[in-house]
Order: structure tokens, then C-alpha cells, then sequence
């Protein structure tokens, strides 16, 4: 963060947080103290602030993390104006996540060649990805970018892997017949660093009845297709499920998603 204030001119910078991850607060704080030392020492104006908010999935979208850090409810804005021109507390603002800044200092550190020659053309460097699910070895992982889903399952599967989860909720699920041709990266399946892996005892129409009922509950109800969509969705496969409709109503819920 240091290092974009140098570059744009920013004199202040805000962490982020979930509420649910409020017992990190006094392991930052501490860090941060470290930190405006350093900044301090080296004659550098940019000083940091910690800023909770409750928890709103919508708060991953840019601007309505603006307004949980201002105080208001998290709803996303009209653009534009965009973060660019008219972002926190009205001012032109750079927004990133985490990971971006942590690209930045590792290309510094390691340089660009070095970097460049991790991953693929399409999909540079490495990534931490959080494995979770049916998996002997879950827990946060650093891994090259542009390996095959194969690959990862040969590494993290239980041997009996029929789905991965790559990209969290609104990611991508891979089934096993698309596992040796599936690239991780952005010619393949980008992902967000969420990787759940599910074996053959897991029922695919309750993983995705989950995440229909999550989207349902978590949609900030701006847009139509989102705020009725998804209830549709999640209506219609639990009339399938219980026989109200065909099989065939599946394509329309297709269609639907589609739109």
C-alpha cells in the first residue's frame, strides 16, 4: 500500500475488515504501529486506518464497500462516478484487493523477469488459494498459476474427487470429465482463491440448492435479475426436486441463468 500511495500521491490508506474476522484487529494494530514507524523513519506522509464493517457479501463490490466504510448501510453506487474520480468520502481513490498489493511488492522484491517466469502467458506469477471440502490437506496454499484441475485434485483430492468449487459461490463447479482439460488461470476457469473440493458422497443438487439459497439471501435487491432471478432459480430446482416439474424444466432454468 506503501508503495501505491508513492505512486499516486495518497496520504491515506484504509484496511478493510469483515466483523467476523475482528479477533486479527489487535495482531494489524500492532503491525500497522510497526508500520507508520517505518513510514516515519523514511520521511513518507501515508499513514494507514482499520476500518470493520458487518460482513455483507455485497461489500466485495467496490462501491459498496465505500459506503460500509463511511458508515452507511453496504449497497452499491450508480456509475459512474467511478473509484477513479469519485470514490471514498468523495475523493479519487485506488481500490484493490489485498492480493494485488501483495503482487506489487513480490514483483519489486523479486523483480520482473523473475515473475514473469511463473505461470502461464496468459496467467503470470502465483496465487494463495484456500482448499477446503472433501481434501486431506486443507488449509491456505500458494500455487502456481496455470495448472490443470487434474493437477490440483492429484495433489488435494481424497481419490474419490467428482467436482471441484473453483472460485467460491459465484465461481465455476468442474466436473471430473472436464478435470484434465481445465486450466486454472485466466484461460481456463479464473478463480478468486476458493478451491472446495467435493467426493462422490456429496449430493450435487444439495451443493447447489446452498449456494442459490446464499445468492437468494445475500442479494442487496437492486437488480431485478439477481433479486427475483434467484429466487427463481432456487424455486425451480426444489420443484424439480419434488417432482412438480419435469427434468425438462431444468432448461429453462438454464435459460433463465443465461440471462
Amino acid at each position: 500500500m506503501a508503495i501505491a500511495s508513492k505512486a499516486i500521491g495518497a496520504k491515506t490508506g484504509y484496511i478493510y475488515l469483515r466483523g467476523e474476522y475482528k479477533f486479527l484487529v489487535p495482531k494489524i494494530q500492532e503491525e500497522l504501529d510497526i508500520f507508520h514507524g517505518i513510514m516515519k523513519e523514511l520521511k513518507h506522509n501515508f499513514k494507514i486506518q482499520l476500518r470493520l464493517g458487518s460482513g455483507a457479501y455485497i461489500c466485495g463490490e467496490e462501491s459498496a464497500l465505500f459506503e460500509s466504510i463511511e458508515g452507511f448501510r453496504g449497497e452499491p453506487r450508480n456509475k459512474p462516478p467511478y473509484p477513479t474520480t469519485c470514490g471514498l468520502f468523495g475523493k479519487p481513490t485506488s481500490i484493490n484487493n489485498v492480493e494485488t498489493f501483495v503482487y506489487t511488492f513480490m514483483i519489486c522484491r523479486i523483480g520482473v523477469e523473475h515473475f514473469r517466469a511463473l505461470g502461464t502467458k496468459d496467467s503470470r506469477g502465483s496465487k494463495v488459494f484456500s482448499v477446503s471440502g472433501d481434501t486431506p490437506k486443507a488449509g491456505i496454499f500458494e500455487l502456481e498459476l496455470g495448472m490443470t484441475v487434474e493437477r490440483f485434485v492429484e495433489e488435494f483430492g481424497d481419490g474419490d474427487t467428482k467436482a471441484v468449487q473453483v472460485g467460491g459461490a459465484s465461481g465455476f463447479c468442474v466436473p471430473r470429465k472436464k478435470f484434465s482439460d481445465t486450466i486454472i488461470g485466466f484461460e481456463g476457469v479464473p478463480t478468486g482463491g476458493s478451491m472446495k473440493l467435493f467426493n462422490s458422497s456429496r449430493s450435487m443438487y444439495n451443493v447447489l440448492h446452498n449456494y442459490l439459497d446464499f445468492f437468494s439471501e445475500e442479494s442487496c435487491g437492486q437488480c431485478t435479475p439477481c433479486r427475483v432471478g434467484c429466487q427463481q432459480l432456487l424455486y425451480g430446482i426444489e420443484a424439480v426436486k419434488k417432482g412438480e416439474k419435469n427434468s425438462r424444466y431444468l432448461d429453462e432454468l438454464v435459460k433463465l441463468a443465461g440471462q
